[in-house]
């Protein structure tokens, strides 16, 4: 059953504050502090210096403040309870025997794993180790109950065990015991992909021969409690990370119970669920350093409050006939710290370990210590649909960060904000724009990062064009257009009921009707980022061109009749010639709408000749024409 496959499930991933790493230490031993040494310096074991010159300050001075010198800390009920005496050497799956009084609990098979020479070892189990050089391991799994099968069936390994004495019925007891859980297949890893799980211990009334049997047919290979000897007593709910955790699981029995296993629950999560075919890694599970004793035996360290709230606190369990008490960083005094509380952030203090000691009369002292460990960090990470496109650009933005989140504030880059989970942002004007992000954990933490110029938005190409002659008459409907504009790579022109009705060339000439009118014309252009622009213009069309010009005009510089020419707002292709009364050709043009400005002329009446030219309808007229300034 070992190599059942199995499905790869999700990660979870957990921040923690504060891990409680090593075993709490309790102990009363008679301080050598006070002990009468002449002739040479004594080490004082509380006042962070190093008194007696050997390059060891304080507690970690052993052999002389030796309320540090403990190598057992609370007796644990559980013989062996961190796998370092064994009679063989493990060579593969299945050898949990070896460790010394470690049995194999149920059909599947539990490991032992010893970091020696030789030994069945792996190196993605993280080290160091909590103690020494060995661990047990397990598997927490379901998988069907045959191909086709809706039915799951239990594959759950234990690690199992006679005590060293009954835990008696109505007592408190507390087993705390190092754990880490990632995923396996024997020989890699992929990471710790599965959610939460709740480590569980069972007991059992009578000292049992292993490995029990909790499914004749050897099918379903779960939990124990299908014996009515095997009890659940606790569990704890465990969040796999890869790296080792410490955790405690209290219970009160209601019967004496002589032996114990320890494994998963009776009810998997359905990521734990393993298939035949695709998986390839296991929910596994290692093991070590597990003191099982009565709850009251267990000296502790508390915490209140969190690093990334500004507020933690470190608590140490005062003993009433206690006299004094003192903190210790790293085993070295911390100078004016001797109340049963540290205030850890007001202190500013920095990561690592810290041990709380409680002094009885100046002749006994007990202690315990905890590791506080800084959260690592959590980099939101967003993602943006879409990331590129043209302008105006509406973006939205979502925050993808796997870990669970209180709030979330947006900064887009062009002065604008907003704190929903899950944003929409329309970008008005082209560039690179740099996202900021600034979310808030559940861990109470706060982490923000920048994503460098995560936006594109391309600015749009320019539809702008002219269009030849206009206005026009209806002698003169042969139109051509020239667009302008950069980067334009497509042109589509629409002439609305005007053949061709719609052209892709950059040039077109269109025949417009010879009826007067306007017509709307449309131009829709694409430059190379796929961006399109559009704009419309009007053809005018007159009537046939007819002029009629006035017989006085005044160009005094008043702006009201100061030029010379026709009526008619569009009056077709004519030429004008303005002559003086004796015949001389003072002025001529082939634009008859620039018109006559009277060329400093004096007063006076001058004759003009209107011809048309270039195929206009109409004949030749003329006529006097009167300049007046005065």
């Amino acid at each position: 059953m070992k190599y059942l496959a199995g499905l790869k499930p999700q990660a979870y991933p957990q921040p923690m504050n504060v891990r409680i790493h090593s075993l709490i230490r309790v102990f009363a031993i008679v301080c050598l502090i006070l002990c009468n040494i002449p002739a040479i310096a004594q080490e004082v074991c509380n006042n962070g210096i190093d008194d007696d010159g050997d390059n060891l300050i304080d507690l970690n001075d052993i052999t002389e403040c030796s309320c540090n010198n403990v190598t057992s800390p609370v007796s644990s009920l559980i013989p062996n309870p961190s796998f370092e005496q064994y009679d063989c050497i493990p060579s593969t799956f299945g050898e949990l025997a070896c460790a010394v009084t470690w049995e194999q609990a149920t059909i599947a098979t539990s490991d032992f794993f010893l970091n020696i020479p030789g030994g069945f070892w792996d190196p993605i189990i993280p080290t160091p180790l909590p103690d020494g050089v060995g661990v047990g391991g397990f598997i927490i799994s379901a998988y069907p109950g045959g191909f086709g099968s809706t039915e799951q069936l239990m594959y759950n390994e234990y690690i199992g065990g006679c005590l060293l004495a009954p835990m008696l019925a109505g007592v408190e007891y507390t087993i705390q015991l190092d754990l880490v859980g990632s995923s396996w297949d024997g020989a890699t890893s992929e990471g710790a992909f599965y959610g939460p799980i709740d480590i569980t211990i069972f007991g059992s009334t009578s000292c049992p021969e292993w490995p029990i049997t909790v499914d004749p047919n050897g099918l379903d290979l779960g939990c124990p409690t299908v014996l009515s000897n095997w009890v659940e007593l606790g569990h704890t709910s465990y969040q796999a990370d890869e790296t080792w955790q410490t955790i405690t699981i209290q219970f009160i029995p209601e019967t004496d119970i002589e032996a114990v296993m320890i494994g998963g629950p009776c009810e998997v999560p359905a990521d734990f669920f393993v298939d035949f075919v695709n998986a390839l890694n296991y929910p596994y599970f290692w093991i070590d350093n597990m003191l099982l004793n009565e709850s009251a035996l267990f000296s502790s360290i508390e915490t209140i409050g969190d690093y990334c709230s500004d507020n933690l606190s470190l608590i140490g369990a005062s003993d009433t006939l206690a006299s004094a008490y003192q903190w210790y960083y790293e085993g070295v005094a911390l100078s004016g710290q001797t109340d049963s509380t540290l205030n850890w952030s007001n202190l500013q203090l920095a990561a690592g370990t810290y041990q709380f000691v409680a002094f009885q009369d100046d002749t006994l002292c007990a202690g315990s210590s905890i590791e506080v460990s800084l959260p690592t960090p959590i980099i939101p990470t967003i993602a943006a649909s879409p990331q590129v496109g043209c302008e105006p650009l509406t973006v939205q933005f979502e925050c993808t960060t796997p870990t669970p989140i209180n709030s979330v504030e947006w900064t887009f880059g062009d002065g604008s904000t907003s704190d929903d989970s899950t944003a929409v942002h329309v970008f008005t004007q082209s560039g690179f724009y740099s996202i900021g992000i600034s979310a808030s954990f559940e861990n109470g933490c706060t982490y923000d990062t920048t994503y460098q110029q995560y936006i594109e938005v391309i600015e749009l190409p320019q539809a702008i064009f002219t269009a030849s002659p206009q206005p026009t008459t209806i002698n003169d409907t042969e139109i051509s257009f020239f667009p302008e504009g950069d980067d334009i790579v497509q042109w589509f022109w629409y002439f609305g009921d005007v053949s061709p009705y719609s052209i892709t060339a950059e040039n077109p000439t269109v025949f417009f009707p010879q009826t007067p009118g306007s017509y709307p014309v449309e131009l829709v252009v694409y430059n190379s980022a796929g961006c399109a622009d559009t704009v419309q213009f009007i053809i005018f069309i007159d009537n046939n061109g007819n002029a009629t010009l006035p017989s006085v005009f005044t160009p005094d510089g008043d702006g009201y009749n100061e030029v010379f020419k026709p009526f008619e707002q569009y009056p077709g292709k004519w030429s004008l010639t303005i002559y003086n009364r004796w015949g001389i050709e003072l002025f001529t043009t082939q634009s008859i709408q620039q018109g006559w400005n009277g060329n400093n002329a004096p007063d006076g009446t001058y004759y003009w000749i209107l011809q048309p030219r270039d195929g206009q309808q109409g004949e030749s007229k003329s006529g006097y024409i009167t300049l007046v300034r005065d």
